[in-house]
């Protein structure tokens, strides 16, 4: 059980307690942040009167109590165990506003509770000294009695597989629910699972933590619930903890394994990667919630999310889909996505990209329908501006260019496809050209192939990878469906081999297996999705079917169109937007680049 970087009791990253909040209403104390932040103003207006800090939680441990494995911050791990842990998700809560890039406002599927008697107002999650409150207000709003906070990271982050903790001090008016769960990115229920749900049970107390798993199971809505009593939940702040594996959910209370259950795992996993939620909500009609305005809400100090590195790759199934995997085993978790220096002025969109094996450094992209039949040699230098130099294509038309894939054959020479998506009428086209020197003034000729889809002839195209000597195309389609295409001939039609659906992956313009072969990410224009513990000998058949592992959010509005492992035989995928923005999604550290010829493109 990961808990590194604050993740016991009290932060050790904190230098001094912060001063709590207090409410004016009823003179009753609000539970402080555990990091260094100002004193906060009540969330329901006015200032802080004093100062003081929640009392030091205690750690019960029952009789049949095994105690948590700490974990230390980063690449470490749990006693007894070869696993390591790598934190994927977290927020503070710094700051005076709602972090939008991590959160939406309300649930994934809308504002109301549905069950419950509540509607999800924006206004009643308020952040302020380093704590989210999530106000419980006896205001009516979208036809229920109450308003309260929710939010959710829904297409900003999914994991599938992990640990999920935060510290929570729970709402203690009567009927009132404070909630930390999860359920699938892609809005499927059951399964579900809340890693803690504490009820406001009255009078004005809440000493029950509920774990819960919900899945379906001969076409039947199916549960199991452990539950810890412990003490008044709404008193002291606590770190609510739960652990999924394959294998079933493990609960942790304050460090202390709580309940654990293997039911319903199998269900679990089909759903994929789940986005998680925090909120408050009303269960009861006759709630007491608003009366009391310092009962009525619930506070999150911090939440972290936490995957475990490495993922075994599965036992391969049936035969080599070609060669040896390359690259140094790593690109297994992603760390962090961070925006990159834009390309010049004057780039234009770029379509698709690869990066060079054999120049160091140096990528190619090209440019979609009404540009040039041209390569474009491009380098990032963090030493200087970025550089592009255009290379025409011999012997060949862009008609609607959206993707480059890279190979090395078997004499050695590398090659360039350039895939031509067919959208804008007439046929499909892969060009092959010989990778130029960057300096060229133009490539030599290119061989055109001619390609279709069995029973998709008219499916656009914008994504491509290699896996070998294989060609595989994914269509721009909701899931993408996979192409294999084993060898091309100048004369007829190449017609792919259908492999399959890549889960999830709604409407794709970036496909990259990573070096290893255990690592796919599929890029919209907005989302990353990324496929773990893939088998190296057979990476294709291994994601057909699989749902993501996780889901990674990219910046609104940019378009993500291209990209490519950068430099080449590294875990970082660099993307390329429309708007000429370049993003790198870190999956791991680099693999040194030795041996390869450098190239000005001065």
């Amino acid at each position: 059980m990961p808990r590194g970087l604050g993740t016991g009791l009290w932060r050790k990253t904190a230098p001094a307690l912060a001063l709590s909040l207090v409410l004016l209403v009823a003179g009753e104390e609000v539970p402080a942040a555990s990091g260094n932040a100002p004193r906060p103003a009540s969330p329901w207006g006015g200032d802080a009167r004093t100062s003081g800090t929640p009392k030091r939680t205690e750690r019960p441990a029952g009789q049949n109590a095994r105690p948590a494995v700490p974990v230390r911050a980063q690449q470490s791990g749990p006693q007894n165990s070869s696993t390591d842990w790598v934190l994927t998700f977290s927020d503070d809560f710094d700051g005076d506003s709602l972090n939008e890039a991590k959160w939406s406002n309300g649930f994934g599927w809308g504002q109301s509770t549905r069950s419950d008697y509540g509607w999800c107002d924006a206004a009643n999650n308020v952040v302020s000294g380093g704590v989210l409150a999530q106000r419980i207000d006896k205001r009516p709003k979208g036809g229920q009695p109450f308003s309260v906070g929710c939010i959710h990271s829904k297409n900003k982050f999914a994991q599938q597989y992990g640990y999920w903790e935060a510290r929570i001090r729970a709402a203690r008016c009567y009927g009132s629910r404070t909630a930390f769960w999860g359920k699938p990115n892609d809005e499927s229920w059951p399964p579900e699972v809340d890693v803690v749900e504490v009820n406001g049970d009255g009078p004005d107390r809440a000493r029950r933590a509920k774990f819960t798993v919900h899945w379906r199971g001969n076409g039947r809505h199916l549960q199991n619930q452990g539950e810890y009593a412990g003490p008044d939940f709404s008193e002291n702040y606590h770190v609510y903890g739960a652990e999924w594996s394959p294998e079933g959910v493990t609960w942790f209370v304050d460090g202390v394994e709580r309940y654990r259950t293997a039911a319903g795992a199998s269900a679990l996993d089909d759903g994929g990667s789940f986005y998680t939620i925090l909120n408050s909500q009303v269960i009861d009609r006759r709630s007491m919630c608003g009366d009391i305005p310092s009962r009525s809400a619930s506070y999150v100090d911090w939440v972290r999310v936490w995957t475990p590195a490495p993922i075994e790759a599965r036992p391969p199934v049936g035969p080599p889909e070609d060669g040896e995997p390359k690259g140094e085993g790593n690109c297994r978790f992603p760390v962090r996505l961070q925006a990159e220096t834009p390309l010049p002025p004057g780039s234009g969109e770029a379509s698709g990209a690869v990066a060079s094996q054999r120049f160091s450094g140096l990528g190619w992209f090209i440019r979609d329908s009404g540009n040039p039949a041209s390569l474009y040699a491009f380098r990032l230098d963090p030493k200087g501006p970025p550089k592009v130099r255009e290379v025409p294509v011999t012997g060949a038309a862009n008609r609607d260019w959206e993707d480059l894939a890279y190979a090395i054959g078997p004499d050695g020479r590398a090659r360039l496809y350039i895939i031509e998506s067919g959208q804008s009428g007439g046929h499909h086209f892969v060009y092959e050209v010989p990778e130029p020197d960057p300096g060229a003034a133009r490539t030599a000729p290119a061989r055109r192939y001619r390609y279709e889809f069995p029973n998709h002839r008219g499916t656009n195209v914008e994504s491509a990878f290699m896996v070998g000597r294989h060609l595989a195309l994914v269509t721009k389609t909701s899931p993408g469906r996979i192409y294999r295409f084993d060898a091309f001939s100048e004369s007829g039609v190449n017609r792919g081999k259908y492999m399959g659906v890549l889960a999830d992956a709604d409407r794709v313009s970036v496909v990259r297996l990573s070096p290893d072969r255990r690592t796919m990410v599929a890029a919209s224009h907005t989302q990353a999705f990324v496929y773990e513990g893939l088998p190296p000998v057979t990476p294709i058949r291994g994601v057909v079917g699989k749902k993501p592992n996780r889901i990674t959010r990219i910046d609104n509005g940019v378009n993500v169109e291209a990209g490519d492992w950068f430099p080449s035989g590294s875990c970082q995928l660099l993307l390329l937007a429309e708007n000429r923005n370049t993003y790198r999604l870190r999956l791991g550290e680099p693999v040194p680049q030795s041996g390869r010829a450098t190239a000005s493109l001065d």
